[in-house]
């Protein structure tokens, strides 16, 4: 007995709304076996009726492809309320089972996509922000560290460090680096003949 125009629909709709679970072909095959097993509506076989076909069953797949193209939702304010109304099935769900850790993870999940958690997590990014800021402007060795003294001249090569207050003390004198008293000086009148040669 071939199905009516009702049954047909309601067929259809009940395949759209396993797909919106995320049903595949094989789990609406067995979706189908298990009600006309149990003669559930709309799904139940006539008297002497056979199971539906695999070819049948594509049918209805492709109608609901169809519903699911009319039904294809391009507005943001109707694809949240999609997504609020399918989190909210799902927080029912799971209060019904007893599942309380998957119910409060939809509950986070709503009330970040009503923006409840907008505003502490800006403040949180908005803090790092300035603490990164900071670390860029006055880096040292280890990448953090005080500002330099706005009037410090930078070190010369080779300077002295300076004494324990930090003072780097006087330049040296125009003429050059003061020779070591205790080294002494060349005399001046040596010369490379008075040297004696060595005996090789």
């Amino acid at each position: 007995m071939k199905a009516n125009k009702a049954t047909i629909r309601a067929r259809v709709d009940d395949v759209y709304r396993i797909r919106l679970d995320g049903a595949e072909f094989p789990d609406i095959r067995q979706y189908v076996a298990e009600r006309e097993a149990a003669g559930e509506a709309p799904w139940a076989m006539p008297d002497g009726g056979k199971p539906l076909s695999e070819r049948q069953l594509w049918r209805y797949v492709a109608q609901s492809d169809r519903l699911l193209k009319e039904s294809a939702l391009t507005n943001r304010k109707k694809r949240l309320r999609l997504h609020f109304a399918r989190r909210k099935s799902l927080y029912a769900r799971a209060i019904a089972t007893g599942q309380l850790n998957v119910a409060l993870a939809v509950l986070k999940d709503l009330a970040t996509l009503e923006g409840f958690y907008g505003d502490e997590l800006a403040r949180e990014v908005e803090a790092l922000r300035r603490e990164v800021d900071e670390l860029k402007r006055y880096p040292d060795d280890d990448g953090n560290g005080d500002p330099p003294a706005p009037d410090e001249p930078p070190p010369r090569p080779g300077a002295p460090e300076g004494g324990a207050d930090g003072d780097p003390g006087p330049p040296p004198p125009a003429g050059g680096p003061e020779p070591h008293p205790e080294r002494g000086r060349i005399p001046a009148g040596l010369l490379a003949a008075d040297v004696a040669p060595l005996d090789l």
